[in-house]
This record gives C-alpha cells, structure tokens and sequence, in this order.
C-alpha cells in the first residue's frame, strides 16, 4: 500500500469513528481506501459534506457552523450593528440549519439593497423577524421576499447562493458571504420562483421608506 511499514500505517477510520463520537458527527464512507489523500463523507446536525480526514484531527466541533453557535460564537450575547439600543443579538441570523422546532417557525427569505461601510450591496438571507428589522437603519430597497416556513426559507436560501456561486454572481464584503452581484439579481430570481412549492405563499411589499 505504498510504504514499507504497514505497521506504522495510521489507522485513519478508526481514529475518525473516535473523533466523530467526542465532537458529535458519523463517518459515512470513504472515497477509496481510509487513507490521508482520499476524502471522507461525515454527517452532524448540520449536514454532510465530504473532507480531507486529516483536516478533522485537530477540530474541536464537528464543523464551522457548530463552532459559531451559542456560546461558540464571540458575538453570543452582544449587541450588533441591527440591533440598535434596544436589544441584543442572539443569534445573527441562522449560518446553520434550524432545527425540526425552528424550522416550523414563519420565516423570510429576502433579496435586499443595503448599504455598509459606504458602499451598497445586494443581499439575500432569511430572518424570523422583518427584512426591514434585519437590515435596520441601512436597508435601501427590498427587491422581492419569499413568506415561508423557516426551514424551507433557509433550504432555499443555501440552493440560491450555491448556484449563485456556480455562476458567478455571489461575492462577499468584510461583513458578509451572502452578497449577489447587481447581474446576479434577475437569475436568482428566476431561480427561487423555479424552486419554489405550489403552496408556497411569496409576500411582494412596497418599496422601502
């Protein structure tokens, strides 16, 4: 198997099975043999993706989106820019899936113009509040939003900026990943309205003041 002590040979679906139940995700399968150079499907609450196993060894949670929940997080519990001074921000906004309860919950996904730092932005996220909430203070003009649960909202969500990236219409600002370039918006558009369920209920408000 290329090296002339098989002894020494790491063991590396043994060591990941380990990993995997202190930090909280499951090896699935491997992509050839368990080896350094060959990739491995892991599954957690957040979803499944395929990594280089020795990427893993050093983690301490079971992927990117865990480590920024809750107290992970080193906004937890601090008020932020949308927050304004009348409360504070738990959560920014959801950068994991919701769980079974939550994802129940009404949501919005949104495409907006907002501005940051000076410059203006074309954004799309999902929120359980308002766009105009969500954006406070720096929203220009909310191009269309989508009224539907918050599971689907953020399924949605991930499916739009996906393809946006595949094409070449996603960018991201020192704020934000979420970001659609102004030649972006039209097929983003077309392809949430594409992907959306026959009950699915879409909210087109005014302009924003």
């Amino acid at each position: 198997m290329g090296t002339k002590r098989p002894h020494c040979r790491r063991d590396w679906d043994r060591d990941l099975h380990e990993l995997g139940a202190r930090i909280g995700f499951e090896v699935i399968a491997w992509d050839g043999y368990p080896a350094r150079r060959n990739k491995v499907l892991i599954r957690c609450p957040h979803g499944e993706r395929w990594v280089f196993p020795n990427g893993q060894i050093n983690k301490k949670h079971c992927c990117r989106s865990a480590s920024k929940q809750g107290a992970n997080n080193p906004f937890h519990n601090k008020p932020t820019w949308n927050a304004g001074t009348k409360g504070v921000s738990r959560g920014h906004g959801f950068g994991y899936r919701p769980n079974h309860e939550q994802s129940q919950l009404p949501g919005l996904l949104y495409l907006a113009q907002y501005s940051d730092g000076g410059d203006s932005h074309f954004k799309l996220g999902i929120t359980g509040r308002s766009t105009r909430k969500r954006l406070q203070g720096r929203l220009l003009w909310i191009v269309k939003e989508w009224e539907l649960p918050l599971g689907k909202c953020f399924d949605l969500e991930q499916a739009a900026l996906g393809h946006a990236s595949q094409h070449g219409h996603r960018y991201s600002s020192p704020t934000t990943t979420e970001l659609i370039r102004p030649e972006g918006v039209v097929p983003i558009l077309e392809f949430i309205e594409q992907h959306l369920d026959a009950d699915g209920h879409v909210a087109q408000p005014p302009l924003a003041q």
